[in-house]
């Protein structure tokens, strides 16, 4: 514990500000601890999103290496609630708790934008958590890692008695407590969320209200009539999750409202080009006749950029390596199989964004088209900086072919912009992500199908099963 005795008579309440951080300078073979400036503040006012929600779930487990009794009850919004005070006075040397791959210690740098605590309690954490997938996802070894600043400001104690009298039945509350209700009714929520949280439940978007159960789990908690459904390869999938909301009532007692929830996720891994016949198919669900030409239909363009707008998604290509480089790492005792894992290249989690410098594009809609899109190479230089090669110009398609060995099945087809670069929409596909705008015909009947069989008194057991 930092700076004092754990007290079990109140619930502390804390303000949250998490900051994306850059390194000062790069690791150096020196003992020299690396900073850390804060930079883009994370905005959390609206709720948590799964990035924040990561970073703070990622928080409580690091601390709790080192303090077993460190808890951290958050939804990723800017509001966090602990059963004792994390600290007493604020700590200003927010060394990180880890090390780098070399073993360099950490620290951070105080900043007009990121300033040092003054008159208020608080303390800031550094926080290594991956930027674009969970922690345990089968590729997070591939994916980056980001550095995050997260300042917690003690704003105010929850006596736990002040809880305690809500559920007591049928106690008329006094006029304290009916001013605190509010502040009781987000934290008793914010305890239940961040339950659903740690016990690895999925949540999509920004404040989550229904937390989902794991995959392995959806067919057998289906109606037997739905089970099917979850045998076949399709766009979307069944999932099964729960809601749980509690208000604290003037006249004594909780109300709670639990209930069970069908709703609608986008498959991951499914292509956002989807093919039968090689000649026509969908891009993000939307009909296009022929993939051999460039689309030019405006109206078809507009629904496949709104289409794909709503999206998560997944960008996976495979590279090629040189006879070189591959000899290099069979001598290094590297398998054929990591060889192979190597050579994907892989993106999670991304979104189309648009190009400040194409005049906001999101899509250009052909790959090999050079009047639509081309750039040029970085021209190669002597140890004296001078050109000794000049640029080569490419177009999407002609750059994966010569520098990736990838001849694209669809070059006709858009390229999407997303943080990381132009990408063809063959090497896209979904990531896991509840459906926008599940109100078809289709999504409706399945829904009352799950309400006709869970009502009434089977809804209960249903709840107690789950």
């Amino acid at each position: 514990m930092d700076g004092g005795p754990m007290r079990s008579d109140e619930f502390v309440q804390y303000d949250v500000d998490i900051k994306n951080a850059i390194k000062e300078r790069k690791e150096t073979m020196d003992d020299k601890p690396i900073k850390l400036i804060g930079k883009k503040e994370m905005d959390l006012s609206t709720g948590g999103s799964p990035l924040s929600r990561r970073i703070l779930t990622k928080l409580t487990m690091d601390e709790r290496k080192h303090n077993s009794m460190f808890f951290l009850a958050s939804d990723g919004g800017n509001s966090a609630y602990a059963p004792f005070r994390l600290f007493t006075e604020s700590d200003h040397t927010a060394r990180s708790k880890f090390k780098t791959d070399r073993g360099t210690d950490m620290d951070v740098i105080y900043t007009p934008e990121f300033p040092p605590p003054e008159n208020e309690v608080s303390k800031v954490y550094i926080v290594r958590a991956k930027k674009d997938c969970e922690e345990d996802d089968p590729d997070a070894d591939r994916i980056s890692i980001g550095y995050y600043l997260v300042r917690l400001k003690q704003v105010s104690i929850i006596p736990k008695r002040l809880v305690q009298g809500y559920f007591n039945s049928g106690q008329r509350q006094g006029e304290k407590e009916i001013k605190n209700a509010d502040l009781v009714s987000q934290f008793m929520n914010t305890v239940l969320k961040s339950a659903h949280i740690f016990v690895g439940m999925y949540a999509f978007g920004r404040s989550p209200r229904v937390f989902f159960f794991d995959e392995k789990d959806q067919k057998d908690l289906l109606p037997s009539m739905l089970r099917n459904s979850r045998d076949r390869k399709t766009e979307e999938a069944l999932y099964v999750g729960i809601t749980q909301t509690i208000r604290m009532c003037l006249e004594g007692n909780v109300f709670a409202n639990f209930d069970s929830v069908l709703d609608f996720v986008d498959c991951a891994d499914f292509p956002l080009l989807a093919t039968r016949d090689g000649y026509s198919g969908t891009i993000a669900g939307v009909r296009v006749s022929d993939l051999s030409r460039p689309i030019t239909d405006e109206r078809l363009r507009g629904e496949i950029e709104e289409a794909i707008r709503k999206l998560n998604f997944n960008v996976k290509f495979e590279t090629r390596l040189s006879p070189q480089h591959l000899e290099r790492m069979r001598a290094r005792g590297i398998s054929d199989q990591e060889i192979q894992r190597t050579k994907i290249r892989l993106h999670k989690n991304v979104r189309m964004k648009a190009d400040d410098e194409l005049q906001k594009k999101r899509i250009i809609w052909a790959a090999d088209d050079r009047e639509l899109y081309h750039f040029s190479s970085t021209p190669k230089k002597d140890a004296d900086g001078n050109d000794i090669e000049a640029p080569i110009e490419y177009t999407v398609a002609s750059y994966n072919r010569e520098r990736y060995g990838i001849n694209l099945k669809y070059p006709k087809m858009p390229i999407i912009n997303t943080k990381f670069g132009w990408y063809p929409i063959e090497f896209c596909s979904k990531a896991l992500g509840k459906v926008k705008g599940a109100n078809s015909p289709q999504h409706i009947s399945q829904k009352l199908k799950y309400c006709d069989e869970y009502a009434g008194t089977q809804l209960v057991n249903k709840l107690q099963e789950l």
